[in-house]
């Protein structure tokens, strides 16, 4: 049962296993087993994971407990580039949200439960989530429009997006209605491309300014992957940032880079993620550039 839980179990699962409360105790005692939440048990080692983190929350939430929100979100693979905080819970009994300095949370991580209505649970990588539209809708709760519309595009692109439930949701005093419809409205599927927030937030710059989008994302270029690509105007636009573009090694990397780009007829933009932050000094300075070299390109190179 362990196995298939992270490692976890529940004192109301080793009950139903004939265990005696006695033994429990004593199991708890020698070590064998290791309190992690209210009655949920690591069992065999202290050791933990991401993974049993998150199954330990849903055991402690109850049968037909699932993982929430952002949690299921970024346990899904439909929210990226986020630091998820607290573990994110639904379920369909009573049960009381864990702070991380409670005594009786090992996890060092708040567990926020929330009370629902009894809901079909669907598994992913073997833990159980909400369902996808639930999930969105919570989501949806923070009024992060583009995190919306970025996990939009990622439903749409693991072809599991269904409109028709997730409008079905939707309702006048519905908390993250009106943000789950403002992003219906304005798909992006170039978001479902993008590797990182700052390749999100070049797009975003685009839309805010009018300025053309990219044609391709993270596409190579005589042997290089570049962050953007304009193929008409043969402009490529790379983010430094600091964690992959500081060191010696690094810095000699991008500089071969860009002498293959140039020598090909293409002209390499760098900018850094803070740059992102004032769209319209952007649009000056690529926006013209794209209308300079208009027309300039032909095909897209492969490889």
């Amino acid at each position: 049962m362990a196995a298939r839980q992270k490692g976890r179990v529940t004192r109301a699962q080793l009950r139903g296993l004939a265990v005696p409360s006695s033994t429990i105790v004593d199991w708890v005692a020698a070590q064998f087993l290791y309190p992690v939440l209210p009655t949920v048990y690591a069992v065999g080692h202290p050791g933990t994971s991401d993974e049993a983190d998150l199954f330990a929350a849903v055991l402690y939430a109850g049968p037909g407990a699932a993982l929430d929100g952002m949690t299921a979100g970024v346990w899904r693979g439909l929210v990226k580039w986020r630091e998820q905080v607290a573990i994110e819970v639904a379920t369909p009994r009573r049960c009381r949200s864990l702070t991380a300095d409670d005594p009786d949370n090992r996890l060092n991580k708040p567990v926020v439960v929330r009370d629902r209505r009894r809901f079909r649970r669907s598994t992913w990588r073997g833990i159980p989530t909400t369902p996808i539209p639930n999930t969105v809708l919570e989501i949806a709760r923070a009024g992060d429009l583009q995190l919306v519309r970025f996990v939009l595009a990622q439903c749409d692109y693991l072809r599991i997006l269904n409109e028709p439930q997730l409008r079905q949701l939707c309702g006048r005093g519905v908390p993250g209605s009106a943000v789950l419809l403002d992003a219906l409205g304005r798909p992006q599927p170039l978001f479902a491309h993008t590797r990182s927030w700052f390749e999100v937030r070049l797009i975003m710059v685009c839309e805010i300014t009018g300025m053309r989008l990219p044609d391709a994302l993270n596409v190579k270029i005589s042997g290089h992957t570049v962050d953007a690509v304009w193929w008409d105007e043969q402009v490529v636009v790379e983010c430094d940032g600091e964690a992959n573009h500081g060191t010696w090694r690094q810095r000699r990397r991008d500089v071969g880079e860009e002498m293959t780009l140039r020598g090909l007829k293409f002209l390499p933009i760098r900018y850094t993620t803070d740059k992102l932050d004032d769209p319209w000094a952007i649009y000056a300075d690529l926006g013209a550039e794209l209308e300079a070299r208009r027309g300039r390109g032909g095909l897209p190179l492969a490889g």
